[in-house]
């Protein structure tokens, strides 16, 4: 068994043989002989991951039905028309179970399909209210590095819609986005996009100072891509508009000179962010071009 519902009996079945019997046009309970009130199929995640556990324990590999499922709804994901037809066939809640459950490859794909639903902004609203940011916050922490990389832009999408800002800070992601700013983990330019995000509320601040975020945005807005860059200054507005001890912190970690680098080498985007740090949070009335 790899796949158990449960019918309106209440007794568990394997999806396939349950779906069958149904289609033939019979109509009652295979064990219990009692007409079934209703033809639902409803997910026994329970039984689900008792078996996984039990696979995993005894070395024995499920058949890749599971990642085949959630690489074919990737591949339809990708059709922008498909979007919210896949969230309203009620796909999120499964697909949390793979991040949770599944195989490294299914969890990878399983986070890419988020990000791909996570588009329609209705999806993020979906996604975030149905548990899969704690989930994707674990794939981030642990995941292989391709499942990392797809967890980053999901939640980054996910991190667009303000309610899921805090939730995302309280599962824990501004510690791993901070360690992914190392440049050997490849993923600098993807972190300090959601940092950007989480930076616009308190506890998205308070976390981005207490995980060492602000000398390795310093270092981004000196380092990094132009598109690293942007972002890294905008989180540093963030931390330097709302708090004085963020600014204190950040002017200690040495990032006039960089910031003034950027107001003459930056995108447009940057510039208009340095611009608004010296004249705005910190008063100078130098022109900045």
């Amino acid at each position: 068994m790899t796949d158990p519902v449960i019918v309106a009996s209440g007794q568990t079945y394997e999806r396939a043989f349950i779906k069958n019997w149904i289609e033939l046009g019979l109509t009652v309970c295979p064990k219990t002989r009692h007409t079934l009130a209703h033809t639902n199929l409803i997910p026994n995640y329970t039984v689900k991951a008792l078996i996984a556990n039990w696979c995993e324990l005894n070395n024995v590999k499920l058949p890749k039905i599971q990642e085949n499922a959630v690489t074919a709804l990737l591949n339809l994901s990708i059709n922008d028309n498909n979007k919210t037809a896949i969230a309203n066939a009620e796909a999120i809640e499964p697909l949390i179970y793979v991040l949770e459950t599944g195989s490294h490859e299914a969890k990878e794909n399983s986070a890419a399909t988020l990000f791909s639903l996570s588009v329609i902004e209705e999806n993020k609203v979906r996604i975030g209210r149905s548990g899969a940011i704690g989930p994707l916050v674990d794939l981030l922490g642990n995941g292989t590095p391709r499942g990392k990389k797809d967890a980053a832009t999901a939640l980054f999408n996910l991190s667009i819609f303000h309610e899921n800002k805090a939730r995302i800070v309280a599962a824990g992601a501004v510690k791993h986005l901070v360690e992914l700013m190392d440049p050997a983990a490849g993923m600098v330019d993807k972190a300090v996009a959601v940092l950007a995000n989480l930076a616009t509320i308190p506890e998205g601040r308070n976390a981005i100072g207490q995980q060492g975020g602000i000398p390795v945005l310093v270092e981004v807005v000196e380092l990094g891509s132009a598109r690293g860059k942007e972002n890294a200054a905008a989180a540093l507005l963030q931390l330097c508009t709302n708090s004085n001890r963020f600014c204190n912190n950040v002017l200690q970690e040495g990032a006039v000179p960089p910031l003034v680098a950027l107001s003459q080498n930056g995108t447009p985007r940057a510039k208009e962010k340095v611009h608004i740090f010296f004249w705005g949070v910190l008063g100078l009335k130098a022109k900045i071009s």
